[in-house]
């Protein structure tokens, strides 16, 4: 049967069927409130749980190797884009893809080497997308009464075709790097798409969590490690494999010391004994090996791009892209960052709103538009100000009319007191300064007592006209503030008068 390697792009249901086309998508194990069953799989543990089934909806590598199913495809490891894609959308669940969901997928969590060491710090040599679903009564009972075996996935993905291979004597599907900070990786010259894989998940004298290097093949077959946590690696001394590479060329990769004594990589022909491929090998300046080089090299250019390169290769096209691309990124960075300049410099600020967002000449409309906004926000604000103003002083002509001099500070005061936060606190604090108020108040009042036969008036009656004599005063010169209105009073001859005459009372009365 032919092989495939398959790149999953969406993934639209999860299917209950009678025979998965994976083996590996058997049912582990079923949950159900009060009833627990195993299908094609030892329990290993029984609790309470909501009718979920919990399975391997597929698996991309078991024990360590490519997994292929029924169908001879195996699902590349980078699916974890459209498993998240299904997660995050219907997750739905059918039955022998018949399209008509009938349950949902309850969990799902992809399992990859990466993935298992940051969460359990343990090596896997199995990768794929773990689910546990909740098909539905009927769904379910087929599940544990064996009709429905495992699951199996309905998606699209881009299928590529294998070469298959014959007497393959000096094949080999692997091969190893040099030691570098204790360790060393594998490379799986099986697993690579559109010329690039990686190595295995291994760990650094250093490295907490481990780490991978990715591995460019070239058209030639030639295989480049790139750097990860510092560091790259070599392929070992004394290292053969046979590459198939797009076009079908075969060629054998290599390593052997240098005259400098470092490993370097090297390819030859395979030799025309060995038949690889049952499809004739191209020369290596062959038109169309120059075309896989030219491409495979704009492929790892446009995947090297941060974003900001990549929307100004977009806005260029012909020969200044490509120059573009043949630049460092050191360089290409600094492109963009003095074409990003330029427009600035062209398009200088025009209004920086409240909000933080600047306009720019070119977007003077809407920079007017919101300068008028922020002017109109500013003046309710100020008017919420004056407003809240009148109404603390009125408050404080009426409720603490006898605090200090200002009725400025008796409304600051109030202010004060409404910004306390707990409401007992605030009520107890106003309670007691309107209590204080009224003593006040009543401690300006004269209490005196009617001296009886004496000639004097009862100094009660000098006080309240004195006091009259304030108040006409005041409201006559439209003077708001009592100490003010009582000081400006005293300078007047009928004010002097009240008060010699309150005086004398005084000097017979008696005091509270």
């Amino acid at each position: 049967m032919p092989r495939y390697k398959l790149k999953l792009k969406q993934l639209d249901f999860i299917s209950a069927v009678d025979e998965p086309a994976q083996e590996t998508a058997k049912v582990l194990l079923i949950k159900r409130k009060g009833d627990v069953a195993p299908a094609h799989a030892k329990v290993a543990k029984v609790d309470e749980a909501l009718g979920l089934v919990f399975c391997w909806a597929f698996t991309s590598k078991a024990q360590g190797a490519d997994y292929y199913d029924l169908h001879g495809d195996c699902i590349e490891p980078d699916f974890i884009e459209a498993c998240a894609a299904f997660m995050e959308g219907s997750r739905s669940v059918d039955e022998m893809h018949d399209g008509k969901a009938i349950g949902k997928t309850v969990f799902g969590m992809p399992m990859t080497p990466e993935i298992a060491k940051a969460f359990l710090g343990i090596d896997v040599d199995t990768i794929g997308f773990m689910v546990a679903i909740k098909p539905g009564a009927d769904a379910l009972a087929k599940f544990k009464s064996g009709e429905y075996s495992g699951v199996s996935i309905a998606g699209w993905g881009e299928r590529e075709k294998l070469a298959s291979r014959k007497n393959t004597g000096v094949a080999k599907s692997a091969v190893y790097t040099t030691e570098v900070d204790g360790h060393q990786h594998t490379i799986d010259l099986d697993c690579f798409y559109e010329g690039a894989g990686y190595t295995s998940h291994n760990k650094s004298t250093d490295d907490e969590w481990g780490h991978t290097h990715s591995v460019v093949r070239g058209a030639d077959g030639s295989l480049t490690i790139l750097a990860d946590t510092g560091h790259t690696h070599e392929l070992a001394e004394g290292q053969a494999a046979v590459v198939v590479v797009p076009a079908n060329a075969v060629v054998v990769v290599s390593a052997r010391s240098g005259e400098d004594g470092t490993n370097k990589s090297t390819h030859r022909s395979a030799p025309p004994s060995v038949d690889i491929t049952q499809e004739p090998s191209m020369p290596d300046n062959s038109p169309e090996i120059a075309d896989l080089k030219k491409q495979l090299a704009t492929a790892l250019a446009l995947a090297s791009l941060s974003d900001a390169q990549r929307a100004h290769h977009k806005s260029i096209t012909g020969a200044d892209a490509e120059n573009f691309l043949a630049k460092s990124p050191s360089e290409r960075d600094g492109i963009v960052k003095a074409i990003a300049k330029a427009k600035l410099d062209a398009d200088p600020e025009h209004y920086l709103a409240k909000s933080g967002r600047v306009y720019r000449q070119s977007e003077r409309e809407l920079g007017d538009m919101a300068k008028r906004l922020d002017e109109s926000d500013d003046r309710v604000s100020k008017r919420e100000v004056e407003l809240e103003t009148e109404r603390l002083t009125k408050r404080a002509d009426v409720e603490i009319s006898h605090f200090g001099k200002s009725v400025t500070a008796r409304a600051a005061l109030l202010r004060a007191i409404d910004g306390i936060a707990d409401e007992a606190v605030r009520k107890e604090v106003q309670e007691a300064v309107k209590g204080a108020n009224a003593i006040i108040a009543d401690v300006k009042k004269f209490r005196g007592v009617n001296p009886g036969e004496d000639a004097y008036s009862n100094p009660g009656d000098a006080l309240d006209e004195f006091n009259k004599g304030v108040a006409a005063f005041a409201k006559k010169n439209e003077i708001k503030d009592e100490g003010l209105a009582l000081e400006k009073f005293l300078g007047t001859t009928e004010g002097r008068a009240l008060k010699k005459s309150y005086d004398a009372t005084r000097a017979y009365g008696k005091q509270p």
